[in-house]
């Protein structure tokens, strides 16, 4: 924009006047540049700081928080060139979006590697990344666990917030049987590497279990093996019993151990045996005896009058909730399948014998439900195993 002035001078005298030349003015216009970010980071402006004068060319950097890319421009400005000039020719806002950086971990306990590409996170977010499985020898990849599921190898992974996830890989295990018995695995094939494996080798009548060979060794059944090797073979050596002999062989369905006193591979006919049942961790629990002795009793005395198969079964402890209601009572669940449970009492922790709550139970949706009145003393409850 032009304009043209022409100075005049004035004097006292008012017929006395001065007129100079026509000046011709230029009017340079100036313009905003508003800057705003999505997401964590900041945007420079050089030169800066504004209005800027029309045609003027404005660098703008964009420095991502720690965590966090640059994406994109929006408004005045777009594409994903970073640093980008801006021209301001007139009134101009621009957006710098920046978007979280999240880490992908992928491992494998053993078995096979697990590669992710490309290789080097964190990596934007919504980006898609790609794991392979690859099997060593003797193994095959049997899934995904963690932040992915299913058995799709490779596996397209898209990345929307931190990842870890693990390749399972598992392999065939073997029996061998000499003699007359069978051997049970507590897993089937294949079994996933590092899993603690449970042998149990059950004697067929008139037949004792000997020792283990091959992959395990010893006299004990049942008997564990950590699975790091593929293609493992377990074998066991049964042996004949001989007249007024008599064998045991122990099953265990779950989580624990049982000890057996005295420990032998052939009995006398009539002889007294302990079985004594001890859960793994506090939140499993021994339910009773089958097989050839159906009872709860802990420790068993078993008395071999011929060969006997017992099963020893163990079963997650129920929890026992405690929800407290404003006035004067406290309400104890616990789930519906532990119906047949009896809910004991104690004023003391590691008091020796507790006491039967016999308060009335109702039953709300898939719990039961016990109400008490609230006290100022201490009282403990725990759920125990029908007898």
């Amino acid at each position: 924009n032009t304009c043209i002035t022409r100075p005049l001078g004035l004097d006292v005298d008012p017929f006395a006047t001065a007129e100079a030349l026509p000046l011709s003015l230029v009017i340079i216009p100036t313009y905003g540049l508003q800057i705003t970010t999505s997401g964590n980071g900041t945007v420079n402006a050089s030169p800066s700081p504004g209005p800027y004068t029309n045609n003027t060319t404005v660098t703008l950097s964009a420095a991502p928080a720690a965590g966090w890319t640059f994406d994109h421009w929006s408004g005045d400005a777009t594409g994903t060139n970073n640093p980008t000039d801006v021209t301001i020719s007139g009134p101009r806002s621009v957006t710098a979006t920046f978007i979280p950086l999240y880490a992908v971990l992928a491992t494998t306990p053993g078995g096979g590697t697990v590669n992710v590409s490309p290789p080097s996170g964190p990596f934007p977010s919504n980006s898609t990344v790609v794991v392979t499985a690859a099997s060593s020898n003797g193994w095959t990849f049997m899934g995904w666990q963690g932040d992915a599921t299913g058995t799709d190898n490779p596996l397209n992974l898209v990345v929307r917030a931190p990842r870890n996830l693990t390749g399972v890989f598992g392999t065939t295990v073997g029996t061998s049987v000499i003699g007359s018995g069978t051997i049970e695995l507590s897993t089937t094939n294949p079994v996933p590497y590092g899993t603690d494996l449970r042998a149990t080798a059950v004697a067929s009548y008139g037949s004792y279990f000997a020792q283990w060979g091959s992959a395990l060794a010893g006299t004990s059944s049942p008997a564990q093996l950590t699975l790091v090797a593929s293609n493992p073979t377990v074998r066991a050596v049964f042996g004949a019993l001989q007249a007024g002999q008599a064998a045991l062989s122990l099953r265990i369905n779950g989580s624990g151990t049982v000890a057996v006193a005295p420990r032998k591979q052939v009995y006398a006919v009539g002889e007294n045996v302990t079985l004594t049942a001890t859960p793994t961790g506090a939140t499993n629990q021994f339910t009773g005896w089958s097989g050839d002795a159906a009872a709860t009793a802990n420790p068993l005395i078993l008395t071999l009058t011929t060969s006997k198969v017992v099963t020893a079964t163990f079963t997650a402890a129920p929890t026992l909730s405690i929800t407290p209601f404003p006035g004067s009572t406290v309400q104890l669940s616990w789930p519906a399948t532990y119906s047949n449970y009896t809910l004991l009492a104690s004023a003391n922790l590691g008091a020796g014998t507790w006491s039967t709550n016999t308060s009335p139970r109702s039953t709300n949706g898939n719990n039961i439900i016990v109400t008490l009145p609230a006290t100022n003393s201490a009282t403990f409850y725990r759920l125990s195993t029908p007898q």
